[in-house]
């Protein structure tokens, strides 16, 4: 069984989390830097995102923030913000391989 991922990934609670995850969600779906995201971006409304692209998001996330959702959470996100606030109250640490 492996170890769960070491403190040097961003802590949930610190205020640059919510960028760390913004920027995350633009290097998956190659969003143009001049575009403006937000909490309030929708997912399928502002980015017109399919389900392939959150599994993108996903993949990068516990990569990058060593954090994964449950299947039920991902289908319950609808914006950047549902998105950040489902990772600080249920995000589940990665084990690290």
């Amino acid at each position: 069984m492996g170890s769960v991922m070491s403190s040097t990934k961003m802590n949930r609670q610190d205020p640059r989390f919510d960028g760390e995850v913004i920027a995350i969600v633009r290097e998956a779906i190659e969003v143009e830097p001049e575009k403006s995201i937000s909490r309030e971006t929708s997912f399928m409304g502002d980015l017109e995102m399919d389900s392939l692209s959150l599994v993108r998001i996903d993949t990068l996330l516990q990569a990058k923030l060593g954090l994964a959702l449950s299947a039920d959470d991902i289908e319950e996100i609808g914006t950047i913000g549902d998105l950040i606030d489902a990772l600080r109250l249920r995000g589940q640490p990665v084990p690290q391989d």
